[in-house]
């Protein structure tokens, strides 16, 4: 791989977007909010290139950025220029996007997908390259065949990647549509997902006999849990909630049973 790189402020209209990007769903109120940071402050860190040409480049990482650049009508964006060729090119898309923490699972699922058929590799062959396993690789391109409604929550941030997959393996359409609406709407951890398909799995019907009940610990009429914001004491759906890790110090402060300037603990060693 050629490792030389330049950096400079190249046209926005000399840019092309990724022919096979890793991130596919940019949420237009992040690209808005990110704009309007842009047109602020500017772009604090430089899109990533490959030159293709004398005056065209493919982005390698920053496709965001891109995206929200064009929004905010800069002519030019900072740049880092590098040369390299297709097989190098997959490689630094992998390095660059992958571990990001905003990259969807199955973004994930479909990249590798695509490039396990382009390149004819193999799951061990993806997983060394990602320094993965290949258990992550298989669960991943496995997850671009789910139903689609199921894939879309996960896009969507309703059902987390754990949740889908334990739901994804119940093998009867009827409680999988079921299980679903019940931990959007209700919540259950991947734990009480896994225990409602393996009692299902279970009572699984012989040929010939009908399709079992919901499992009994599944319940029927589903309710809508809603539960008090720490902070403001106001009523929120539960699935609207986010959870933060805190230590007991920060967490007292944040549901206001100490002062912010309380003396702290020791921190522990």
């Amino acid at each position: 791989m050629n490792e030389e790189r330049s950096f400079e402020w190249i046209s926005i209209d000399q840019i092309l977007q990724p022919a096979r990007p890793i991130r596919m769903l940019f949420p237009e109120r992040e690209l808005d909010e990110l704009a309007t940071s842009i047109k602020e402050i500017g772009i604090l860190q430089p899109i990533l290139l490959n030159r293709l040409s004398e005056n065209r480049y493919e982005i390698i990482a920053g496709h965001r950025r891109y995206l929200a650049a064009n929004r905010a009508e800069l002519l030019k964006v900072p740049a880092i220029i590098m040369h390299v060729d297709d097989t190098d090119l997959d490689t630094m898309k992998v390095h660059e996007n992958l571990y990001r923490a905003d990259v969807n699972p199955l973004e994930e699922g479909y990249f590798f997908k695509e490039l396990k058929e382009r390149k004819q590799l193999t799951n061990e062959q993806i997983a060394k390259m990602i320094s993965r396993s290949t258990a992550y690789v298989q669960q991943r391109i496995e997850s671009t065949e789910w139903p689609e409604d199921l894939r879309q929550k996960v896009i969507s941030g309703m059902l987390n990647f754990s949740q889908a997959r334990e739901i994804a393996m119940v093998k009867s359409e009827q409680v999988q549509r079921s299980i679903t609406e019940w931990t959007v709407k209700g919540g259950a951890s991947t734990q009480t997902l896994a225990k409602w398909r393996q009692e299902f799995d279970r009572k699984e019907p012989e040929e010939g006999e009908e399709e079992p009940m919901l499992p009994p610990t599944l319940p029927q009429d589903i309710p809508e849990s809603k539960i008090r914001c720490d902070s403001c004491q106001i009523w929120v759906r539960f699935t609207e909630t986010i959870a933060f890790r805190l230590c007991p110090h920060c967490a007292d402060i944040a549901t206001g049973k100490i002062p912010p300037d309380a003396p702290r603990e020791t921190e522990v060693k």
